[in-house]
């Protein structure tokens, strides 16, 4: 069961920020593409970039694999949005500043 969570801009400027727990079953790579997708309100296949532009999805995948205790964490960039991916699945996104 995958929820998010929208942190609204409250008026100050700051970055909007989409929260992201993926099921057991989505890749990591595709919850992300997905969450990026969301913030641009687009299908995923309507973005204008690949994830592998950035990072390499399969490397990502295995990293990432939704078992852990949460101590490994992958921040990059992708497209102006700042991503971290942490060991539980979980997916922060920020949008570009």
């Amino acid at each position: 069961m995958s929820t998010d969570r929208w942190v609204p801009d409250d008026g100050d400027g700051a970055p909007v920020v989409l929260e992201y727990a993926p099921d057991d079953e989505t890749p990591t790579s595709i919850a992300v593409v997905r969450t990026i997708a969301a913030l641009e309100n687009v299908d995923p296949t309507a973005l204008e970039f690949t994830l592998y532009d950035y990072i390499d999805p399969i490397a990502l995948d295995r990293l990432i694999a939704h078992t852990g205790d949460g101590s490994t964490e992958v921040r990059f960039t992708i497209h102006g949005y700042r991503v971290s991916v942490r060991e539980t699945g979980e997916i922060v996104v920020r949008e570009p500043e």
